[in-house]
C-alpha cells in the first residue's frame, strides 16, 4: 500500500538552505535506522530503484516545492511498500527532527499528514478517461541510452510508472508491460506549458522539465475500458512513485490535475 507522508518542520520564517537533496536522503535513512538499523541498511544496499520517493521542501499547505502559501515548510515522503510505514512512523517518533546541514530542526509531528491508497484501490478507482493532465513539480528526465532526455515523451512517462508498479504491487495486480507499447501508439501530448530547469543534487547537476503536460488517448475505442483504466491507475500512482530518474533525490515529483466540477 503506497503512503504519502507530509512532514511539517518547525522552520517557520526563513527559506531552507539550497542543495539539500543528499541531506534529505540521509535523514530518510536515519529515520528508518532509528527504528530498525537492519532495514535501513537493506534499503541503502538496494539498487538505484528504491521503494520510496522524496520531495524537496514544500510550503506546508502549498502546492509545490518552495511555492504556495501556508505556514512553515514540509517534506513529502512516499513509501511504495506497505511494510515500510510502521518502521518509518516509529523512526519519526524516536528521532523527531531533521538534521539540515548542521541545523537540528524539530518535526511538527502533531501536524503530520498521511495519505494512502492500496494498489487494489488505485486500480478499482481508476476512471476510463482519455485525458490525463499532469503537473511536474520538480525537474523530470528519462534515461535514453547514455544520455538524459528532458522531454515528456508519453512512452517514457508510462514506462517509468509501470516499472515501479511492477516492482512493488502485489503479483495478482500486475499490469502487462505491453501497456508501454500501447502508450507509444495511442497516447499523445495534446498540450503543455513547460520549461527546462537545472537542479543541483549536491553531487552533480541534472536538467529536466517542469510544468504542465496534458496527455490524450487517441483511437481509444480500439483499446477497451480495461486498458484505459490501467493507464489512469498509473497516472494516479504517479503522485506516489514520481516520474523518471532520481525520484529518491527529489526529482520527478508529479501531481495529476483533475478538472473541477
Amino acid at each position: 500500500m503506497p503512503h504519502l507522508i507530509t512532514l511539517p518542520l518547525q522552520w517557520e520564517n526563513e527559506i531552507p538552505p539550497p542543495q539539500l537533496h543528499r541531506t534529505l536522503h540521509a535523514n530518510l535513512y536515519a529515520w528508518f535506522a532509528a527504528a530498525d538499523a537492519n532495514l535501513a541498511d537493506d534499503l541503502h544496499r538496494q539498487p538505484v530503484r528504491k521503494p520510496f520517493t522524496l520531495s524537496p521542501f514544500t510550503r506546508h499547505g502549498g502546492n509545490g516545492p518552495l511555492t504556495g502559501s501556508g505556514h512553515g515548510w514540509a517534506l513529502r515522503v512516499a513509501l511504495l511498500e506497505d511494510d515500510l510505514w510502521e518502521p518509518f512512523r516509529a523512526g519519526l517518533q524516536a528521532r523527531p527532527f531533521a538534521d539540515l546541514m548542521g541545523h537540528t530542526v524539530p518535526l511538527a509531528l502533531e501536524r503530520l499528514e498521511v495519505h494512502h491508497r492500496s494498489y487494489a484501490e488505485l486500480l478499482e478507482g481508476a476512471s476510463a478517461g482519455t485525458r490525463i493532465a499532469l503537473r511536474f513539480l520538480t525537474p523530470t528526465c528519462f534515461r535514453a541510452g547514455d544520455l538524459d532526455s528532458p522531454l515528456p515523451e508519453p512512452r517514457s512517462i508510462v514506462r517509468s510508472w509501470l516499472s515501479r508498479w511492477s516492482q512493488y504491487a502485489p503479483p495478482d495486480l500486475c499490469i502487462n508491460v505491453a501497456l508501454v507499447d500501447v502508450a507509444q501508439v495511442h497516447v499523445a501530448v495534446s498540450g503543455y506549458d513547460l520549461r527546462t530547469e537545472v537542479t543541483d543534487l549536491g553531487y552533480g547537476k541534472q536538467m529536466g522539465f517542469v510544468g504542465r503536460v496534458t496527455l490524450r488517448v487517441v483511437k481509444a475505442r480500439k483499446l477497451g475500458e480495461e486498458i484505459l483504466r490501467q493507464l489512469n491507475a498509473l497516472a494516479d500512482y504517479a503522485e506516489f512513485c514520481g516520474t523518471g530518474r532520481k525520484t529518491t533525490h527529489g526529482m520527478g515529483q508529479t501531481r495529476r490535475i483533475r478538472r473541477s466540477g
